[in-house]
């Protein structure tokens, strides 16, 4: 196996098992189009590493 880093921008269009996407904060919008990226990418395992106002936000675009 080989581990590969990238920011989100580069990773578009790519896909990976697992995906570790770490330093997300503020608000996470509905439409935002790098967290969408970030959060489809993974094929098994996504891992986000967030402030806890991010991941409040996170969890409300979950919810729905």
């Amino acid at each position: 196996g080989v581990v590969r880093y990238s920011t989100v921008r580069k990773f578009k269009g790519m896909e990976s098992p697992a995906v570790i996407v770490y330093n997300v904060s503020g608000t996470i919008e509905k439409d935002d189009p790098l967290f969408y990226v970030a959060s489809t990418r993974p094929k098994i395992s996504l891992t986000i590493l967030a402030t806890q106002d991010a991941m409040l936000s996170i969890s409300r675009l979950l919810a729905g």
